[in-house]
Order: C-alpha cells, then sequence, then structure tokens
C-alpha cells in the first residue's frame, strides 16, 4: 500500500502474462522517477511463442549494464525497450538520441539479441520526445527505424540470424555465470 511503480504490463492473446517493475530509478538531470516511484526487484522474461521469449527492461534499466547482463543470462530471443526519452533532459551535452543508439546496438551486437525498443513522439510541457522507435537485429544492425512522427514500424526476424550471431561472438556461451555470481557477492 502506498508504493507505486513504473510498470509494464505483457499482454498475450488478451491475457495478462506477466508485468515488469522498472528496476534502475533515475534522479539526475531533469529525472526524478526514484523520487515518486518504488523500484522492481525482480528481472521479466516470458515465452512470447514457442521458441521465442522475451525479457523486457524499461528506460534506465537499460542504463545499468549490470541489469542488462543478469537479463542476458537467460537467453531471451527477444530484448524489449520501452523507453520515455526526452531531448536534453539529461544535460544539453548528453544526447539521448546519439547515445540511445550506440546503447541499443551494443547491447544487440553483445548478446546476439535483436532489441524492439519504442520512444514516445511530441511535446509535453517543456520537453521534446523524440521519438525514434527501432527494431536491431542481433548484429546490432537496423532493421526498422521510426521517422520523426508517430508511426507503426515492423521486421522480421529470423532465428536462424540470432543463432548465427552468438555463434559468431559467443557472449551467452563464454558469460561464466558462476564466476560473476562469486565476483559479485565477493563485493557485499
Amino acid at each position: 500500500p502506498g508504493e507505486y511503480y513504473n510498470a509494464l504490463a505483457i499482454l498475450q492473446h488478451g491475457a495478462l502474462q506477466a508485468v515488469h517493475r522498472k528496476l534502475n530509478l533515475p534522479t539526475y538531470g531533469g529525472l526524478e522517477e526514484g523520487k515518486l516511484f518504488t523500484h522492481g526487484s525482480d528481472l521479466t522474461q516470458n515465452d512470447v511463442r514457442e521458441g521465442w521469449s522475451a525479457t523486457s527492461l524499461i528506460c534506465a534499466d537499460l542504463w545499468n549494464p549490470g541489469l542488462v547482463h543478469a537479463a542476458m543470462l537467460a537467453r531471451p530471443t527477444v530484448l524489449c525497450a520501452p523507453i520515455n526519452s526526452a531531448s536534453g533532459i539529461v544535460s544539453d551535452d548528453f544526447s539521448n538520441e546519439q547515445n540511445w543508439a550506440i546503447n541499443l546496438q551494443f547491447y544487440a551486437m553483445t548478446y546476439g539479441t535483436p532489441v524492439i525498443m519504442t520512444n514516445r513522439f511530441g511535446p509535453e510541457g517543456g520537453s521534446h520526445f523524440w521519438g525514434g522507435s527501432r527494431i536491431l537485429g542481433p548484429r546490432g544492425e537496423t532493421l526498422a527505424q521510426a521517422e520523426d512522427r508517430e508511426m507503426l514500424i515492423h521486421a522480421e526476424l529470423s532465428r536462424t540470424a540470432i543463432a548465427k550471431a552468438r555463434f559468431e561472438l559467443p557472449t551467452h556461451r563464454d558469460a561464466d555465470t558462476p564466476l560473476v555470481r562469486d565476483l559479485m557477492l565477493g563485493y557485499r
């Protein structure tokens, strides 16, 4: 009671499959989520269809490399990344538009996992939400990207392309989860 979360509901065929509560709540620049919301405590992965699973991380969750790595250890087929990013909200010198592109491309390529990112477009108060929704392939390549307006985008994803990318750069295979876990526990 009295706790509020920035969360997303995952629905399939009209039924609730999962709820992801944002884990990394920013309180820098013009962002004050940490003052308003309670952070979640679990990663969320769900089956989308046979042979396909998705992990969802919300906005600033993707700026915490440890959270992304932990989420990717489950080897989801797709990483879903809904964001709510306004131009200049972090600082005048930090380009959300350019840095989100780099961030998402890095994770897609590093983990051989397609990324589906959605962002708002348009003004609200004194902010401008820049859009830029995109679908990246498992090598970080852009398969589809929204123009500077509201629009629906789509792309075809291939399990074969994912398997090939993961074979060529075996980040998942070489993640050495027990070692990472031991190293993390050593910092407590």
